[in-house]
């Protein structure tokens, strides 16, 4: 947990800003319906909210992840009906593993929504909740980091690959091709898929359904 503990050092170093034409670490509230949520905003300085990740150099290969997007989005919505007027919102990406000639900090623009629609998607992940007192959904593919069943075309002694396959009939060809011009044996090895988040860092997989009945290498059913 070394990570979390540098995170909520910078967290608290923004906190104690002195700085008092800003908004910082300042939790805000709001009321939808007859439930109440919050967000607290690492920075607002009356124009740009500003979240601070500390990182890797993999984790914005692609840019600011979609759920980062979605909570800077949220801290907007609770904002505007708090009475502010965020224009802009942005990652502050610090990379921990970044080498000598790498950016160390790099700052990601956030795609904007329409209030409307962060009111929609808000009230639907309430509605979520509301139903997942009875009745638990289950996680999709990418909520559980999956990786897809291969299989190997192996050459006998040699630990990697020759080429990973997603279908076993491509493999077997393959598999039929090599044998006929190679000397070594040529064989398939299954590597099935695996929710790597479930299987390794869930620490309630324990009281899940889906993890328990064995359906977390298949494809999710539940909603996003």
């Amino acid at each position: 947990m070394i990570w979390r503990f540098f995170g909520s050092i910078a967290h608290e170093i923004i906190a104690n800003s002195n700085d008092w034409n800003v908004l910082a670490e300042e939790r805000l509230f709001l009321k939808l319906g007859d439930k109440t949520i919050s967000g607290c905003p690492d920075l607002f300085d009356g124009n740009t909210i500003t979240d601070y990740k500390i990182t890797s150099k993999y984790s914005i290969k692609n840019g600011v992840k979609a759920e980062w997007e979605r909570q800077l989005n949220i801290y907007r919505y609770i904002l505007v009906n708090n009475g502010w007027q965020p224009v802009g919102l942005q990652i502050v990406a610090i990379c921990r593993d970044a080498g000598k000639d790498d950016e160390k900090v790099v700052v990601l623009p956030v795609k904007l929504w329409s209030l409307e629609g962060t009111e929609k998607y808000i009230r639907d992940r309430i509605g979520l909740h509301i139903e997942a007192e009875t009745v638990l959904p289950y996680c999709t593919e990418d909520e559980r980091w999956y990786t897809e069943c291969k299989y190997a075309v192996m050459k006998a002694g040699n630990k990697r690959a020759i080429k990973l396959h997603s279908l076993k009939i491509e493999a077997n060809l393959h598999m039929k091709m090599l044998q006929e011009k190679e000397k070594k044996v040529i064989y398939i090895e299954d590597r099935p898929g695996e929710s790597k988040r479930c299987e390794k860092y869930c620490n309630v997989n324990k009281w899940c359904s889906q993890f328990l009945q064995g359906q977390v290498r298949g494809s999710g059913t539940g909603l996003v």
